[in-house]
């Protein structure tokens, strides 16, 4: 009895693993503050880019999707709304600071749905340049799980054909 309990859970833990890996996971990475934000912002956008079954939802198209419904991507009520009608399964959103001669950079995660926080990672570096090899170097390891997991509002979304995805910044 006890056995066959065991193998119907492993059943059910495997399903929901192999459906999980198949869904795209829609995340928007959305402002970032202090020094050097708008380059940190396009560092994570761009790690986020080549990790599989991750979308990027624009920050373009969360603001214009925002304008039509009338609510304030800023605010909690806002994001939840947002979330629901981009089916985003992630917010990201974080701050540069500059402290102790040290650039430190918090990023936070919340959940798509109920826009309830599900991760925190805090890395530095000492120049900018040093802050985006931590990005490229540990970020992933270190907030895939806050990602990947995060859920997404089930129910009404995106229309059928309506993409929305970011393309990484040219560096110049």
């Amino acid at each position: 009895m006890t056995r066959n309990i065991l193998i119907l859970i492993t059943a059910v833990f495997c399903t929901l693993a192999a459906s999980v890996a198949r869904a795209d996971t829609r995340v928007t990475v959305h402002d970032f503050y202090g020094p050097y934000a708008d380059r940190v912002r396009d560092d994570i956008v761009n790690l986020l880019e080549r990790q599989s079954g991750i979308t990027i939802v624009s920050q373009a198209q969360v603001e214009s999707t925002a304008e039509k419904l009338g609510v304030d991507p800023s605010s909690a009520e806002g994001r939840i709304a947002l979330g629901r009608e981009l089916q985003l399964s992630a917010w990201m959103t974080g701050v540069v600071k500059k402290r102790s001669g040290k650039l430190k950079l918090t990023v936070v995660v919340f959940d798509g749905a109920q826009h309830s926080l599900v991760g925190r990672t805090r890395l530095s570096g000492k120049t900018a340049s040093k802050l985006s090899a931590e990005i490229k170097d540990h970020l992933w390891r270190k907030s895939r799980y806050a990602i990947m997991f995060a859920t997404a509002p089930k129910g009404v979304g995106l229309a059928a054909g309506e993409g929305g995805t970011e393309t990484a910044p040219s560096k110049i």
